[in-house]
């Protein structure tokens, strides 16, 4: 199929960041056939545009929104980027008569809202680079979406049919690497971004702010730690790239999981730097100097360690 992804979020501040999952979605539906055209709005000048020439540019079978965030998370001046989103999907609605899928994290923390308010045709809840190709497979055969799990699906004149996350997938590994090359790199670290990277997915804490364990499940998923510096390598090498952010919601944790990855880092010399979140708890010289040595220039630690 030919397939509209566009990547939604706009959000600069306090740096604009890459949208990883929709680049993650986007290798797996190139790895599985599918012919994919990728719009990032973090970079482009004028979104509505954009996208309309986009529509008018190609035959598309599928549009797709990667939706990031909901909000700015910022108390003293609050954002909704709802009615921004809106109007992108309006904007799909004028010029294509095919459907509308929406997904992103931002989707799958409250994705009846978000079908209603912009009347997609269905929606990912969960991770997605499985459910996406379920979903594609049968867009492509003419047949009905609903009971795929960790899928909603709109219904004329009455509420979405609701649905479970998707499974979350157990062997990271074995995944297709994320379309790197169709984001444009320099344009976000020429206003202080980086590449999002992963090492694992999941997350066994309890802190009260934050939304990665009902994302991602509160246990860990890991990646090889060869598969994840290879990713990093390869990303540095074809995009010229230098700033990396490891975007797992606690680098250090497990730790050993963590000195491993530090150690294959360490061991092919990449001319990269990178930041983490971590957790202060068992944080230490040891950790800092295996850190440091594998590139490390910035870390992030959380206030609440439950």
């Amino acid at each position: 199929m030919k397939i509209l992804l566009v990547a939604t979020n706009r959000e600069r501040s306090p740096y604009p960041v890459a949208p990883l999952g929709a680049l993650c979605v986007a290798g797996a539906a190139r790895a599985a056939g599918h012919e994919v055209e990728f719009l990032d709005m973090g970079t482009a000048f004028m979104p509505g545009l954009a996208l309309r020439s986009a529509l008018g540019k190609n035959d598309f079978q599928a549009v797709a929104f990667g939706i990031r965030n909901l909000d700015n998370c910022w108390c003293f001046a609050p954002h909704s980027y709802f009615d921004e989103v809106r109007e992108f999907a309006d904007i799909v609605r004028q010029r294509f008569s095919g459907p509308l899928i929406l997904g992103g994290t931002g989707f799958s923390v409250s994705p009846h809202g978000w079908m209603r308010g912009l009347g997609a045709d269905c929606g990912v809840v969960g991770e997605g680079e499985r459910v996406f190709l379920e979903v594609l497979a049968r867009l492509e055969k003419g047949q009905s979406l609903a009971g795929i799990e960790g899928v909603i699906v709109s219904q004329k004149n009455s509420a979405p049919i609701a649905a479970a996350p998707a499974k979350a997938i157990e062997r990271l590994g074995e995944l297709s690497p994320p379309a790197h090359d169709l984001c444009r790199y320099p344009q976000y670290q020429r206003r202080g971004g980086f590449v999002g990277v992963q090492t694992k997915r999941g997350c066994p804490f309890k802190c009260t702010y934050c939304i990665y364990p009902k994302l991602e499940g509160r246990r860990y998923r890991l990646r090889p730690p060869e598969s994840v510096v290879l990713e990093v390598k390869a990303v540095a090498s074809q995009a010229k790239a230098q700033h990396f952010f490891f975007v797992d919601s606690v680098f250090n944790d497990p730790r050993s999981h963590a000195l491993a990855v530090c150690k294959e880092l360490a061991r092919r010399k990449l001319p990269v730097r990178w930041s983490a979140f971590c957790n202060p708890v068992g944080f230490d010289a040891e950790l800092a100097r295996a850190m440091a040595e594998a590139g490390c220039e910035g870390v992030e630690f959380g206030l609440d360690v439950s």
